[in-house]
């Protein structure tokens, strides 16, 4: 039934809405078309019924009909404008105004107090307009609405009385609460959806043992830093981190201390860059940097303050750990403008270094 039910207000609903599935946009499409499908339903029924039965004084029963006639086309050009621009705001204002107009004049011409049932369909106008449009619509109609017993009163309408005027304000302000606290809570909602979308995308960009870039984002940051060399004529390094003795910490002391050792040194290589630049974890104990410079001769530099960063020992339950780490430096363009050319030229030069470094190690025999 609820299926057949949406499939026939989608019918009024425009394709390019319809293709999102789940959408917030979708779901204000179905609410605007089916409260104008129900008012044109409500409309043509309380017609027909005050033709078959005398349900109204007879002066104003022309004055209604005209009125119900009148909603109803308004429902129906609504439906119309919506399926043709889709647009919310207009076909919105064209159900509101039409409801509005031939409300107010039922009001005015019954002047009899069981006509004072239609001031709840006044007061809704501004709730379908906050959810339907926007909160400045609601706030306008809600203004319109404040203003409405002016004309009525201008009529000479004996409803029009200071009690009656009294009742209407109270209503005008209960409706004003209500928006605002929907406008309130509607926003808190977002604001705490946005904060989930943020964590999630944060989490989905980072590793989450050290906070830095995980090898997706630093994929993503290579080959943007590539296109802005090509396109700007512009320098990029890339650094490769291995570090040394990161095994043998683990093996002595403890994964706790691995993951200790891997946040610190983490934390010191964003100490070494800018904002601009990125410090990325590819696994296990290696690290990478994308930084741009001006001169290749910075590379040597920068190569250098990353090894005295590293080797600095690092605390952990009252004892000194001292790793150290082995780099390897690609600058594009010079290297190359392929991702994987130049991660490839730094990985070797990266091994290249380490091997040096562990043959500097092993003492000569005499």
């Amino acid at each position: 039934m609820q299926r057949k039910l949406e499939s026939f207000i989608d019918m009024f609903v425009p394709a390019d809405l319809r293709e999102f599935e789940q959408s917030e946009e979708l779901v204000r499409a179905r609410s605007l078309v089916f409260i104008a499908l129900l008012s044109l339903v409500a409309a043509i029924g309380i017609f027909l019924a005050s033709m078959l039965v005398p349900i109204m004084p007879e002066e104003i029963v022309l004055v209604s009909r005209w009125s119900l006639v009148g909603c109803a086309l308004g429902n129906v050009m609504c439906l119309r404008v919506f399926r043709r621009s889709g647009r919310f705001v207009a076909a919105a204002n064209v159900y509101v105004v039409t409801t509005y107009l031939a409300t107010m004049v039922s009001i005015i011409s019954g002047s009899t107090p069981e006509y004072l049932y239609l001031l709840m369909v006044v007061f809704c106008i501004p709730a379908v307009m906050a959810y339907i449009t926007n909160y400045p619509s609601a706030i306008t109609w809600l203004l319109v609405v404040a203003l409405s017993p002016l004309p009525i009163a201008a009529t000479g309408n004996p409803l029009a009385t200071g009690f009656f005027v009294v009742c209407w304000m109270v209503g005008c302000f209960t409706m004003l609460t209500v928006l605002c606290m929907e406008w309130f809570y509607r926003e808190t909602m977002r604001a705490r959806l946005h904060t989930e979308i943020n964590r999630f995308e944060f989490a989905a960009a980072h590793d989450p043992l050290t906070g830095v870039a995980n090898r997706t984002t630093f994929d993503r940051r290579l080959r943007e830093c590539i296109e802005s060399c090509i396109l700007h004529d512009t320098r990029t390094m890339l650094v490769v981190i291995d570090l040394d003795r990161f095994k043998s910490v683990n093996d002595n002391h403890g994964h706790l201390a691995g993951d200790t050792v891997l946040s610190e040194t983490a934390q010191r290589l964003r100490t070494l860059v800018r904002r601009s630049d990125t410090v990325a974890r590819l696994g296990g104990d290696e690290f990478a940097i994308l930084m741009e410079i001006h001169d290749p001769g910075e590379a040597e530099a920068v190569a250098w303050r990353i090894v005295e960063t590293v080797a600095a020992p690092v605390t952990f339950q009252d004892e000194a750990l001292t790793i150290g780490c082995s780099t390897g430096v690609a600058i594009c363009p010079d290297d190359g403008v392929d991702a994987d050319e130049l991660v490839h030229v730094a990985d070797g030069r990266m091994y290249a270094e380490k091997r040096r470094s562990q043959i500097a190690l092993v003492p000569t025999s005499a």
